[in-house]
């Protein structure tokens, strides 16, 4: 490890080599470790603030201005009261980001073209009535074949995108063909977040877990596409931002295989920061992922960082699949995620996973309509 390298708190190597965002919704850590690029969120991340009644006035507040606004039944009002509470907490933490604030579809929509778009546009529409301009958001679908065709259509609408829960190639080279603006890779299952057991530690995380190769693929596929186009497609392709990672060791290891962003929990961000150095969390490895790092570079209009990393054979432009992803509705894609079992089992439990923590949200925000 070298002089400087050592000499740096975890947090600030990271930061060296790409783009670090926040993965809660927390204007208090936003302020405190910022400024972010962006700020990320989904129903386990608003679900997690509802429970810890951080910001209970915030959430009464979005409560009783449903009610008042909503012109349908009590299951639209519940549904107008999460969009409300999402948009009043970027709203919080926008002056903590120099990038854009991040809303998802809902997961009930996954399987729709129709509902996405519908969903989409109504986020908007409440993120404009709060002053917020569609160039500071960014909206998160998950990587299902209707929701890339749905990316699709609000891409060309101007509304920036984000595909979500994505595990494997074909996810990303359709997010490409959508003109999505991030492609996000789950490092970890969402079941390591519910589930007691299921993480498994890694020695080496950036060599050893089985996302590090996925990730490698996308980073060198979408290179290999820049390169083939000659004058190439920078600004482009999706820019590559890794999501739930479960502790710094993986934020670090994840930070040498070239992806653009890495969006990371409070507990993770407050660990990273607590001023020890990177030989902390991965000290075996060290040698090793710093042989393979390559200067850091500007890479896109919000100023992104990118680490360039090597330690795998390249993906060769001439093996990606030729295929349309979005004909059909996205047939091919829903096709490669059935046949992948893997890949299939981590996105059905991902939608699934953020269905239910929508449900406990709804219970909570009907029992306060009730109550008033």
């Amino acid at each position: 490890m070298s002089p400087s390298t050592a000499a740096m708190s975890a947090l600030s190597l990271l930061r060296s080599r790409l783009s670090a965002n926040l993965d809660q919704l927390s204007p208090e850590l936003a302020e405190k470790y910022g400024p972010f690029c962006d700020m990320t969120s989904n129903p386990a991340v608003l679900a997690a603030l509802i429970a810890s009644d951080t910001h209970i006035e915030d959430v009464r507040r979005a409560v009783a201005r449903a009610r008042t606004e909503a012109e349908g039944d009590m299951d639209e009002t519940i549904e107008l009261a999460i969009d409300m509470l999402v948009v009043t907490i970027s709203k919080l933490t926008l002056d903590h980001l120099t990038g854009r604030v991040h809303a998802q579809v809902s997961p009930r929509h996954a399987l729709s073209v129709e509902s996405t778009i519908l969903h989409a546009h109504r986020l908007i529409r409440l993120f404009a009535w709060d002053g917020i301009s569609p160039g500071r958001i960014c909206l998160q679908i998950p990587a299902t074949g209707a929701g890339m065709v749905a990316a699709a259509q609000l891409e060309k609408s101007g509304i920036r995108t984000c595909a979500t829960t994505v595990f494997s190639l074909p996810q990303a080279l359709a997010a490409e063909q959508a003109g999505c603006l991030y492609v996000a890779p789950y490092f970890n299952d969402m079941a390591v977040l519910f589930q007691p057991g299921t993480w498994r530690a890694y020695n080496d995380p950036g060599m050893e877990h089985p996302m590090s190769g996925v990730i490698r693929d996308i980073v060198d596929a979408y290179e290999g596409m820049v390169q083939k186009a000659g004058k190439g497609i920078k600004g482009h392709r999706p820019e590559v931002m890794v999501m739930n990672l479960v502790t710094p060791g993986e934020a670090l290891a994840v930070s040498t295989l070239g992806v653009d962003h890495i969006s990371l929990s409070g507990k993770v961000m407050e660990e990273l920061a607590g001023g020890k150095n990177e030989a902390t969390f991965m000290p075996e490895v060290l040698d090793e992922h710093e042989a393979i790092l390559q200067p850091m570079e500007l890479d896109d209009e919000m100023g992104s960082k990118k680490a360039k990393g090597k330690g795998k054979e390249k993906v060769p432009v001439a093996t990606i699949p030729d295929t349309d992803w979005l004909a059909d509705d996205g047939a091919a894609l829903d096709e490669a995620i059935r046949s992948d079992e893997e890949v299939s089992r981590k996105l059905e439990y991902a939608v699934k996973a953020f269905e239910e923590c929508e449900a406990r949200i709804a219970i909570v925000i009907r029992q306060m309509l009730l109550a008033s």
